[in-house]
């Protein structure tokens, strides 16, 4: 929707913008909860019942009222002409639990996988976060890495923070209109993508794939030029785990736009109406009018309940403004602000290294290892298992080397024990 970015105010674009862009999470991706029966029995926000009984429980016990006043009116007459639908409700209500349950169990299937592929998109991003900064070029005096290592991981981290905000405006209608020209626009005067990238992107119709390619093409430039150690090894690493990262992010809209077909929702729909509308009719005879019309709430909060907790299930992001209030959504901020916070954390983290990972030194037990499995010059050595510390400074020749150069290593008795 290329307008999308028109239908919402400065203000509601710069707000949209600052969320993006933040790096605190002010609440998790998903409502939380507390195990404890009690715990769960006092909450009212983010349940499905308090969807449901504001929407169809009302409407449905009104028509139970109409129908209890209708069947009072007819008398007799009513009483025996709502007997089958009394006795054919037991068999209805087996048919549509098992179709219902049947039901929620796919759709959840299909709210879990998108959950899962916003996860594996984060991981892989994550993955390159750690290959980058493990293997940024470093100063060989101070450890620290250089300065155009550390450019092209701050680069990489901007790139990967561009990409997931486009990726998640192409999935979620919360974030779309940043996937136009105004809101690109407004990116830039947040420091998320300069006024020249800005229109690059406006010149393609792809926007996160763009950034993706721009990602893979800054790392093998970076390590062509040495910014990033490792030569093509490295490269190849980055390589495959881009393409990974490409495998997952695809998987989103597929998952989005087969989530499940017209006509079984459609019939599922039909099965709970008709139950619920049924049921007053059939409960009148054995519970009387007020047993009726409480009875049919019931199976309406049940019934009606199970099938609108699975159609929420079935748009994970609330994309069609469906069941946000039921705590059925993802929070699309929250998964956005965690790629903005691990981004920085890698180059953070791989920026100062302790002495045991910049200096490695032997150990005594190593060396003791170590020294067995190289030839010594008498008994006295073989038996005290170590050599002299010159050894391992360097000031010593290395004899298996040298054996091995001159061709005579089938001359050396080498005890691997």
């Amino acid at each position: 929707d290329a307008w999308v970015g028109w239908r919402v105010t400065d203000g509601e674009l710069r707000k949209l913008c600052e969320a993006a862009t933040a790096t605190m999470k002010p609440k998790p991706v998903m409502k939380q909860f507390h195990p404890r029966r009690g715990w769960l029995w006092r909450q009212w926000e983010g349940t499905i019942v308090r969807s449901v009984i504001q929407n169809e429980v009302k409407l449905n016990m009104a028509w139970a009222a109409v129908s209890v006043c209708a069947a009072g009116a007819a008398g007799e007459a009513a009483a025996a002409a709502l007997m089958p639908v009394e006795k054919f409700f037991p068999i209805g209500q087996t048919l549509v639990a098992f179709v219902l349950s049947f039901f929620l169990s796919q759709t959840y299937a299909v709210w879990r996988n998108v959950y899962s592929i916003a996860r594996r998109v984060q991981g892989r991003l994550s993955d390159l976060g750690l290959i980058l900064a493990t293997h940024a070029e470093r100063d060989a005096t101070s450890g620290a890495h250089t300065v155009r290592a550390q450019a092209a991981l701050d680069t990489w981290a901007r790139y990967a923070r561009l990409f997931t905000m486009l990726y998640f405006a192409s999935v979620t209608t919360r974030f779309a209109p940043l996937a136009t020209p105004k809101g690109l626009r407004m990116l830039a005067e947040h420091g998320a993508v300069t006024a020249d990238e800005v229109e690059r992107l406006i010149a393609t119709t792809s926007w996160h794939q763009t950034v993706a390619a721009w990602m893979g093409t800054m790392i093998s430039n970076a390590a062509h030029e040495g910014a990033i150690t490792g030569g093509t090894s490295v490269a190849y690493q980055s390589s495959q785990t881009l393409a990974a990262l490409r495998a997952v992010y695809a998987q989103m809209s597929d998952e989005l736009s087969g989530r499940m077909p017209l006509a079984y929702t459609h019939l599922v729909q039909l099965f709970v109406d008709v139950l619920c509308l049924a049921a007053p009719l059939a409960l009148l005879g054995p519970l009387g009018p007020v047993g009726a019309i409480v009875g049919s709430g019931l199976v309406t909060v049940f019934y009606a309940g199970v099938l609108s907790l699975a159609k929420m299930f079935l748009d994970p992001f609330d994309n069609e403004d469906y069941g946000g209030r039921s705590g059925i959504r993802l929070e699309a901020d929250t998964l956005i602000q965690e790629v903005n916070s691990l981004t920085r954390r890698w180059s953070t983290c791989a920026a100062d290294l302790p002495d045991a990972v910049a200096q490695p030194e032997l150990s005594d037990r190593s060396k003791r290892s170590y020294a067995k499995l190289l030839p010594v010059a008498d008994a006295a050595d073989a038996t005290s298992g170590f050599l002299d510390d010159d050894f391992f400074d360097g000031d010593a020749p290395n004899v298996l080397d040298d054996a091995l150069l001159d061709g005579d290593a089938d001359d050396l008795d080498l005890d691997l024990d």
